[in-house]
């Protein structure tokens, strides 16, 4: 080959190169998912990030003496009890459950001298060793939805707790070591100043209840609320946003990519997410499934109030974090109280949540409500022929949510919310959460 031709090769090699190049460029997308996490990350900063300490949480804490009871669901008064649980260390853990003799079962959690903290929902123990420090390995099958602690038992640095599951007759036993016995009787001390009688109910030959022996007075408030924007959630629910489109009407704003769809329904201010590609014939569960679902919610700043993990369904991946307002649930029949999540094997199949949050602004002046005593209550529901007490699964009292529409077009946006003191049934095997109405003498009315 002569030096001509070799320049002609060089020169065709080069100008192959340049077109290479060029094209690359003009063709060139960055990673579509660090873009994501970084915009992501850009506008979730500001947001405050919590830890599973600030939704697993017990509802109501009761004090077993004699034959009395004090129990109490406010937040201030249970914290240094819980607290103690949060700075010790658990050791030696064993499943007791044979031990206990099944007609002695519904004694041994209302034991003499026992503190015993009730949670809305089983609980995997394993994701406990996120809350509490646990030192010996647990089943990942094992759940709880009560926690005793034994101050009858209890020495300096051996303090007996009890994880039980009381549906399931289930108890593991376990010692709470690095909390001396002079810091756990000036916390039940603390606890009992501030706690109020409680009565015992018995729903059937396995279940019973504590209620309130004096009415409560509670204040009916309105808050102001404060809108969420739809983009965090719009880079929180799909994969690459670039390829997400919007369709609007006056009744909501839809975004989708063909697969994933968020559904703003404006009224209301819903969010509504369904993700098309997953099946909903397989799910994750267990402490994978709260670990995943509290990330996620976590993960943008969705936390957007005083929310406590408050259901799980294992068998359907679903879980659902509740509002709580001066520790007590808030309920709405539209969902706006709640967080619904629904999880597959490896993504999210469906969300559900308010896109408001209530300010700390409150709007008009408050009234009090006077709640009947737990006997009244019982009573009422045991005169009504269309109840059946054996299946009732809880009494509590909560808060109703109803909006209050602003001056938006034709006055449908939501300015402030309602907030009304009530009692509440959890009914049923598929725990349907009723209203005990006192305007209508106690009967029950939906509530979700």
């Amino acid at each position: 080959m002569n030096i001509e031709n070799l320049k002609s090769v060089l020169l065709v090699n080069l100008v192959v190169i340049s077109v290479f190049l060029t094209f690359n460029l003009w063709t060139y997308v960055p990673d579509s998912s660090k873009l994501q996490n970084a915009k992501y990350l850009q506008d979730n900063a500001e947001m405050e990030q919590k830890s599973l300490t600030n939704v697993i949480f017990p509802s109501v804490v009761l004090f077993h003496k004699e034959n009395t009871h004090l129990g109490s669901e406010d937040i201030d008064s249970i914290n240094p009890l819980y607290k103690l649980l949060e700075r010790g260390e658990l050791y030696d853990f064993r499943d007791i459950s044979n031990d206990i003799p099944k007609h002695q079962f519904l004694s041994f959690v209302r034991g003499k001298n026992k503190i015993e903290m009730i949670f809305p929902t089983h609980i995997p123990l394993d994701s406990m060793k996120d809350v509490f420090t646990i030192k010996e390995k647990v089943p990942e099958s094992y759940s709880f939805d009560r926690i005793l602690i034994d101050l009858q038992g209890s020495r300096d640095g051996n303090i007996p707790v009890y994880f039980v599951s009381y549906e399931n007759r289930k108890v593991y036993h376990m010692v709470l070591k690095g909390i001396s016995l002079k810091e756990l009787e000036t916390a039940h001390d603390q606890f009992v100043a501030k706690a109020r009688d409680y009565s015992q109910y018995e729903l059937s030959d396995t279940r019973e209840i504590f209620l309130p022996d004096t009415k409560t007075d509670k204040q009916s408030i309105v808050y102001l609320i404060s809108n969420i924007p739809e983009d965090i959630f719009i880079n929180a629910l799909f994969t690459d946003p670039r390829y997400v489109k919007k369709m609007s009407d006056d009744q909501e704003d839809t975004y989708t990519d063909g697969i994933r769809l968020m559904e703003v329904l404006k009224k209301k201010q819903m969010l509504q997410y369904t993700n098309s590609a997953i099946s909903d014939q397989s799910h994750i569960y267990g402490s994978t499934l709260v670990q995943r679902s509290f990330d996620f919610i976590n993960g943008h700043g969705g936390l957007t109030g005083a929310y406590r993990f408050d259901y799980m369904n294992s068998k359907k991946g679903q879980t659902t974090y509740r509002l709580y307002v001066d520790s007590l649930p808030v309920f709405n029949e539209s969902g706006m109280a709640t967080l619904e999540q629904v999880w597959g094997v490896d993504e999210l199949i469906s969300y559900k949540r308010p896109l408001f949050k209530l300010s700390e602004v409150k709007y008009g002046d408050d009234q009090t409500s006077s709640l009947p005593d737990g006997k009244t209550v019982i009573q009422s529901l045991e005169k009504n022929k269309k109840v059946d007490m054996k299946l009732i699964q809880d009494i509590r009292l909560g808060y109703k949510l109803t909006p209050e529409p602003g001056a938006g077009p034709n006055g449908k946006k939501i300015a402030a919310v309602n907030l009304k003191p009530i009692w509440y049934v959890v009914y049923g095997e598929d725990d349907k959460v009723l209203e005990w109405s006192v305007e209508k003498g106690g009967e029950l009315i939906g509530l979700e």
